[in-house]
């Protein structure tokens, strides 16, 4: 019969699978799961502070660093998309282009909205698995920022 510390011990992975786990637990002393999952739900804010706070764990310090350059991302949009209805509304002839264009800055935000929700669920459930969800492109930049 096995005892409680060999039954508490992860199986060793051949594969690499899991790998991720075996990182540094989180400077921060905070399950790095939920660090994740904290860098998207308080936005670009909670980006930031775990990107400063965390030294340790990669996978917290990734999803700091996509968090931030999605919610940058994100803001540039909808201001630059903004801007841009609202010229298009005050322009003689095609101001209803415009007033679309107004109408559908709401399926924008949906689309964020959606997006941020499997962000989250993703950066919980992925740990246990040893793999980090990448947005593209903004995965990249992310894996730069985050130093990895």
């Amino acid at each position: 019969m096995a005892t409680v510390e060999e039954q508490n011990q992860a199986p060793e992975s051949s594969t690499g699978i899991g790998e991720q786990n075996k990182a540094p637990a989180s400077s921060t002393g905070m399950d790095p799961k939920l660090g994740a999952l904290l860098c998207y739900l308080l936005g670009i804010i909670g980006g930031v502070i775990f990107l400063l706070i965390e030294k340790d764990n990669k996978y917290v310090r990734f999803h700091a660093a996509q968090s931030i350059v999605f919610g940058g991302t994100v803001f540039i949009i909808g201001i630059a998309w903004g801007i841009f209805a609202g010229i298009v509304t005050a322009i003689p002839g095609i101001g209803f282009a415009g007033a679309i264009l107004f109408l559908v800055l709401p399926l924008f935000w949906l689309g964020v909205f959606v997006i941020a929700i499997m962000l989250i669920i993703r950066a919980w459930t992925d740990y246990d698995k040893g793999v980090t969800f990448k947005l593209p492109v903004i995965g990249g930049i992310a894996e730069k920022i985050a130093g990895q």
